[in-house]
């Protein structure tokens, strides 16, 4: 008789057991894309032909707001991809842009625009009507604003010419009166030696940065903060207030580059450089120069997704496909999956996925997703 309270105790344990592992997450094994809507191409009126530098954000409505970088403007789209409105234009006045680095959203409906070495955010009504501008003390850029009042910001120091001295660059959460509270990366580099001449000089360049580590951190829906170097699969979370609540890791070894991973970015790179240098041959020269270190980064981007998740591009096969690790809101690995695409300046919202693709005459067009994790 007494071994029943014993058989009782072990297969109460078991159950636990049990009941730990169901409760634990489940695998992931693909993401399925169906596209709904497409904005822009080679095809598209004047309104969504876009230039060589394209942003964009969607708002809860799901209107697009598109920034053509190239023309220093603006467009706005309906949730069907009609073209309603553009506003902004080049210039240093008040609503006007030299290096504007994105469209984001207030809490309170506005939008805002920081201005890249502006030293500015400028607010606007969703119809494009100017507000107001902040000046800020010191040059941050690419602005995100958490739902607690903290800003997420690139902050950089930069001589008044190019190669007078160094470039201190550094990724910072920022109070609301843009005091850093929490620095997350701080690093600075110098331009190649004045006695180079001009293809040793780019070539220089674009190697030391493919050698360097690339520090990139991400806001997700609810204002969580993820901070990533591509030199570690090492991504720190915090909350919007600049606490830290879990690193996610994974004990992977980094991959070594191949001769298509070379060959796409060269392309690319040619493509990229052609627009600022007439010379093919200094093109071609450039790229003949560029070194390639080893190993490639050990991811390329962080993707928040809805409900706390979070997808990390791990690499991409060219324009085809991307790899993508995905992580469910505690920080535990769901599994690896594989794009039909590459998932370029991403955005997951409101249960659709948002993408920039390029066509094969390289004109940028703006995806719309229905998407189901399995």
């Amino acid at each position: 008789m007494r071994v029943f309270p014993r058989l009782l105790i072990v297969l109460s344990i078991f159950g636990l057991l049990v009941s730990a592992q169901e409760s634990g997450p489940k695998a992931i094994k693909a993401i399925v894309f169906t596209e709904e809507l497409s904005i822009g191409g080679a095809r598209a009126d004047e309104n969504a032909l876009f230039g060589a530098s394209v942003g964009f954000n969607v708002d809860d409505r799901g209107n697009f707001y598109v920034l053509d970088w190239d023309d220093k403007v603006i467009k706005k789209f309906g949730p069907d991809g009609k073209f309603l409105l553009a506003f902004g234009r080049a210039g240093q006045g008040p609503g006007e842009f030299r290096n504007p680095s994105g469209v984001r959203f207030a809490k309170d409906g506005r939008l805002y625009i920081s201005e890249n070495w502006g030293n500015k955010i400028m607010y606007y009504d969703a119809n494009g009507q100017y507000l107001d501008q902040r000046i800020l003390e010191e040059d941050i850029f690419d602005i995100m604003t958490t739902p607690a009042g903290t800003h997420l910001g690139h902050a950089q120091i930069a001589p008044r010419y190019v190669g007078e001295g160094p470039v201190k660059d550094s990724i910072a959460l920022f109070d609301g009166n843009f005091k850093p509270i929490i620095v997350f990366h701080e690093e600075s580099f110098t331009f190649p030696d004045r006695s180079l001449n001009q293809a040793q000089s780019q070539a220089e360049i674009a190697s030391t940065f493919l050698a360097r580590p690339t520090a990139m951190a991400e806001m997700g829906p609810d204002g969580r903060i993820y901070f990533g170097r591509s030199d570690a699969y090492a991504i720190d979370v915090y909350s919007p207030e600049g606490k830290k609540l879990f690193t996610i890791t994974r004990d992977v070894k980094p991959m070594a580059y191949e001769k298509k991973d070379i060959d796409f970015y060269l392309k690319n790179k040619e493509e990229q450089m052609k627009s600022m240098i007439q010379s093919e041959s200094i093109v071609k020269e450039i790229s003949r120069l560029i070194r390639f270190p080893k190993n490639k980064p050990y991811f390329r981007s962080l993707i928040p997704l809805e409900d706390g998740r979070l997808a990390v591009m791990v690499d991409y096969n060219g324009f085809e496909s991307s790899t993508l690790d995905l992580f469910d809101a505690q920080g535990r690995f769901l599994g690896r999956v594989e794009t039909p695409f590459l998932l370029m300046a991403p955005l997951f919202k409101n249960g659709k996925a948002y993408s920039l693709a390029r066509d094969e005459d390289g004109f940028f067009s703006i995806k719309r997703y229905r998407y189901e994790i399995r």
